[in-house]
């Protein structure tokens, strides 16, 4: 019979230590804990049993989707009660005083009135508590940057927003037993640029021997606009979210420019623009069914 625990992957907490580029009151807090008895604690627990522990390192986890790879923003449900919250109360009233003095509104203004403007005919409903969402750094929820169709038959037609910590959780333990060529699970893919000459364009090649072993695989550019550094990265992006900043492994196809620079990715991921108009495409579609209006484009938006 199938044991319940086939093994326990553990976060890499070495990176949670003391450190001078760390505020004071930061460092204070992380020399009031130890990262090493928690690992031990855990291995003296599970290994007794047959279980292994892991430990595996976590960077990038909670900025990509678990299901599909693709890169995505936080975000969090508000309801009509939450106007009150600091960072709200401050939106809406900015919109309220720049229009009365006859002053330009911040777009971060303009979507926070339409939201609440929504939220208002919601809580006048017959199911007031229902709730919106809305783009917040560090929030509990995770949205992919665009639309994703679902990859697997006779599931929700698009991929859902996600409970972040959920998300990074599944991509932690992923990456503890997925191959390193598996790039829609292990992102990243570090570079070394080599200076060219006059006649010579600069050449870039892969730093990951895990990956490709001792053989430095070759990296093409589509427009040569990749980050002047020495040492830059790239991220896998198949879903094409990054619009610049565009390469591929000599190996692949000449069409496949599936990576992308951090720079190109986390500019378009963060734009806030762009995450209010990802949350306000989701939430028109909880809006339709709600009101009885389903659009089958659409229909797949939890409640």
């Amino acid at each position: 019979m199938r044991p319940p625990v086939d093994f326990i992957v553990l976060e890499d907490l070495s990176r949670y230590l003391s450190d001078q580029g760390r505020a004071k009151s930061e460092n204070s807090r992380l020399m009031k804990w130890c990262h090493r008895a928690i690992t031990m604690k855990v291995k003296m627990l599970a290994e007794p049993f047959g279980i292994p522990v892991l430990e595996t390192p976590a960077a990038y986890t909670s900025r990509f989707c678990s299901l599909t790879g693709a890169a995505g923003f936080r975000a969090a449900e508000i309801s009509w009660n939450d106007r009150h919250e600091f960072r709200w109360r401050v939106l809406l009233e900015e919109a309220g005083k720049m229009r009365a003095e006859g002053k330009p509104v911040s777009e971060n203004a303009i979507f926070a009135e339409k939201l609440y403007a929504e939220l208002e005919k919601i809580s006048r409903s017959d199911k007031p508590h229902l709730t919106l969402l809305a783009p917040q750094p560090g929030g509990p929820i995770f949205v992919t940057a665009k639309g994703i169709t679902h990859p697997k038959p006779g599931k929700s037609r698009y991929v859902l927003p996600i409970q972040a910590d959920i998300n990074a959780a599944v991509n932690i333990a992923l990456r503890a037993i997925a191959h390193p060529d598996c790039a829609d699970i292990h992102h990243r893919l570090r570079t070394e640029r080599k200076k060219g000459t006059d006649t010579k364009p600069d050449t870039f090649t892969s730093r990951e021997s895990r990956r490709f072993g001792g053989e430095k695989m070759g990296i093409l550019t589509r427009d040569n606009d990749l980050p002047k550094e020495k040492n830059t990265n790239l991220f896998f992006d198949r879903q094409g979210i990054a619009p610049f900043g565009r390469a591929r492994l000599e190996s692949e196809p000449a069409t496949d420019f599936h990576y992308a620079s951090g720079p190109a990715l986390w500019k378009t991921a963060n734009d806030r623009t762009r995450q209010w108009k990802r949350c306000e495409e989701l939430n028109a579609a909880r809006l339709s069914r709600w009101r009885g209006e389903p659009d089958p484009a659409k229909d797949e938006i939890p409640m």
